[in-house]
């Protein structure tokens, strides 16, 4: 059965509404009905009464015991079924009452003598010889005789049984059948002694409704319903005998309230499902969660704990709004919000639920609704841009350009004192160090020897040769510098004369001027 809903929103609120429900039962008759009841033996006891049935005055019994018989004690009991329109396990009896009302009609008369089966009750004239009050010298009686009228609930096992309702008379407040005499103390003024219509004694409230509970836990549907009668016929004479005229149960009320039970750890929630936060570089900074909410009716008292809940994501906030708190206007939940920064992730879709929680199990006869509005969820991020990386440092290139020209000098150094020479030469320049140092040397093999001599010549014909075509070039240039102080000369001497002056008066102004600078007319 559902105890929380969360119903379509309307005109701008969304509502909870948690389901309660008030019910009332009853079975009551007056008279009780033949059709529904079924006289049953009473389990404790083997006997019925002499005579039992259900008329239009109601549930009867007539008994007549006499110490020349069997049933001292005897009783009967008229059993029905009851079936409840719903599962009991659903709901909680809050209320109940049991009424019922008997009467009863019984002989007064004492057992001295007259052997017409009178009833003896508290204050009764009692012997264990038939003789005369007035002679009686030891009373015999225990707890005089007595009808015990009552009602019971039952599992429909009838394992679990409860006395809900009971009247039992012969006792000194109760005393049903005491004799009255007349101033002759040996004779009764009358025969007969009666109890008018009178209720049953019930167990309290409390109790009425645990033993319908218990009952209905077995079968959450269904139980017994019990009336019945107890006769007791105590022997107080040497021959006692009583007679029980008529006994009734005219009618009888049962009924209790019953209103639904709400579980523990009941929940409903409204949720909507928001964008994302996907850049990579985003930062959250802040996440506020703000709504109103009221209550149509005062809070159930016996659930303090329940309360509204913002999730985010599938997570609690830890930050509640307990019902009790309602009012029947809308208010701020908080006014300065909720600071759900914490819950918030990014690359998924934040969706954000306001929840209302159940947290104790009671009873609720009505519904109430709970209604949220205005509903808001702010979040604040900043993009953060990486920093400029730091400039990097010159001084590894600068420590490998200072390794190179170390490396490069080194090797210039090596080549131009050892490595330019052949192999030939550096050995003699090898062995002219040692001779000039003083340091020891090895003799020349012939074929060293041989070597040296070889490379030596070779090193003079190649300066040779070096000597003769220096002095070849220079040659070559002697000659080209005097060719070409020959052909100036040459030059010179063709030069052409300068002409001579021309009267410009006496001749005509056309001229032809030809190679070798001489005008013609």
């Amino acid at each position: 059965m559902t105890d929380l809903i969360a119903e379509n929103p309307t005109s701008g609120q969304a509502d909870f509404k948690v389901v309660g429900d008030y019910r009332t039962f009853s079975i009551a008759e007056d008279p009780p009905h033949i059709d529904n009841w079924t006289a049953v033996q009473n389990p404790e006891l083997t006997t019925f009464p002499d005579d039992y049935d259900i008329t239009s005055e109601g549930m009867w019994v007539t008994h007549f015991w006499t110490e020349a018989e069997a049933g001292q004690l005897t009783s009967v009991h008229w059993t029905r079924n009851i079936s409840m329109p719903v599962d009991m396990s659903d709901y909680r009896i809050t209320s109940a009452n049991i009424s019922v009302i008997v009467n009863a009609t019984v002989k007064a008369n004492d057992g001295y003598g007259n052997g017409d089966g009178g009833v003896e009750a508290y204050g009764d004239y009692t012997n264990v010889a038939d003789v005369p009050p007035s002679q009686a010298t030891t009373p015999q009686f225990s707890t005089y005789d007595y009808v015990r009228f009552y009602s019971l609930v039952s599992d429909h096992t009838n394992t679990k049984s409860y006395e809900i309702a009971q009247y039992q008379t012969g006792q000194y407040t109760y005393p049903l059948g005491q004799d009255s005499y007349s101033s002759d103390a040996e004779y009764l003024t009358t025969t007969y002694d009666y109890l008018t219509d009178t209720y049953l004694f019930t167990v309290p409230e409390e109790s009425l409704i645990f033993f319908l509970s218990d009952v209905l836990s077995t079968d959450n549907r269904n139980f017994n319903f019990t009336m019945g009668m107890k006769i007791w016929c105590e022997d107080n004479f040497l021959n006692d005998d009583d007679s029980w005229d008529d006994l009734l149960i005219k009618s009888y009320n049962l009924t209790f309230s019953y209103e639904k039970i709400i579980d523990r750890d009941t929940s409903a929630s409204w949720s909507q499902v928001g964008n994302s936060i996907v850049e990579d570089n985003a930062q959250i900074t802040n996440g506020i969660v703000k709504y109103d909410f009221k209550i149509d009716t005062p809070w159930e008292p016996s659930s303090p704990n329940s309360e509204l809940r913002i999730r985010i994501n599938g997570n609690t906030h830890n930050e509640t709004i307990k019902l009790s708190s309602g009012t029947f206007s809308f208010q701020e939940s908080k006014t300065e919000g909720f600071n759900v920064t914490k819950l918030l992730q990014k690359e998924v879709n934040i969706t954000l639920s306001i929840e209302l929680y159940l947290a104790d199990e009671f009873a609720l006869a009505d519904n109430i609704t709970v209604s949220i509005t205005n509903v808001q969820l702010w979040v604040a991020y900043v993009l953060i841009e990486p920093p400029a990386p730091p400039p990097e440092s010159n001084w590894p290139y600068l420590y490998g350009l200072m390794g190179g020209v170390v490396l490069l000098g080194v090797g210039f150094g090596a080549y131009e004192g050892h490595f330019k020479y052949p192999a030939q030469v550096r050995q003699i320049r090898n062995l002219k160090r040692r001779i000039r140092t003083g340091r020891g040397t090895k003799p020349l093999t012939k074929k060293d020897a041989s070597a040296i001599s070889n490379e030596i010549q070779a090193s003079e014909k190649t300066q040779l040769q070096k000597k003769l075509k220096t002095s070849s070039t220079k040659s070559t240039a002697a000659s080209k510098e005097a060719s070409s102080k020959s052909y100036v000369e040459a030059d010179k001497i063709k030069e052409p004369k300068p002409p001579k002056s021309i009267d410009t008066s006496k001749t005509d102004t056309n001229l032809d001027i030809n190679s070798k600078g001489e005008g013609n007319q």
